[in-house]
């Protein structure tokens, strides 16, 4: 089972990975929202930046027709109850970050790109990192991947995100644990800026 991307980020949150301030509503709650903002179509699906689904609003007179588009606006064949609205982030640079299962080594693995955001897919995959996380050695695997992201000096915040993260997936029984983009502020923050979560069905039992 897929989850919409504030579902995934409260898992995210709960363990401890930042996230964006923001707020999840319905189209009857539109004055409890204040711009400048950015509204996020609450859809199953990926590439709702390209067809619509993400609009940033800087004024807030702008607010409720937005939304209202939004709200009626199909993506892919699915019409959103919810939006989410979320702080505007002052970004430096956007990384893609994501656990999986390796079905090959019964590992989860780590894949990190440092060119994250909308445009992943176009990526070679042999320019990937790739690593399997083996008895938990967080603090190496940060190491690592701080000098493939060319961010040496945020190796203690990398290594936050990776800990806090395997616990995530560990916890909720997850296929998929995607960042995208893994956001480093301006005032050198790391923030899952968007996420998407992908739970095993057959675990399900395990979280009523």
């Amino acid at each position: 089972m897929r989850l919409l991307e504030y579902e995934a980020k409260n898992l995210l949150s709960a363990c401890g990975v930042p996230i964006p301030h923001g707020k999840v509503f319905a189209i009857n709650e539109l004055q409890a929202i204040t711009a400048p903002i950015v509204l996020k179509s609450q859809v199953p699906i990926g590439g709702r930046g390209k067809l619509g689904g993400v609009q940033i609003v800087r004024q807030q007179s702008d607010v409720e027709s937005i939304a209202r588009k939004m709200f009626n606006l199909k993506i892919k064949g699915f019409l959103p109850s919810k939006l989410l609205a979320e702080e505007i982030l002052d970004i430096s640079r956007e990384f893609y970050f994501s656990l999986n299962i390796n079905r090959q080594t019964a590992s989860i693995e780590l894949l990190a790109h440092a060119g994250g955001g909308v445009e992943i897919e176009s990526q070679d995959a042999a320019d990937f990192f790739r690593r399997d996380i083996v008895n938990e050695k967080f603090e190496s695997l940060a190491d690592e991947l701080a000098d493939y992201l060319d961010i040496a000096d945020k190796a203690f915040l990398l290594q936050d995100i990776i800990e806090n993260a395997y616990r995530c997936f560990i916890y909720n029984d997850c296929l998929l644990l995607e960042i995208n983009p893994l956001i480093l502020t301006k005032d050198g923050k790391l923030i899952a800026g968007d996420a998407k979560i992908t739970v095993d069905d057959a675990a399900a039992f395990r979280h009523l």
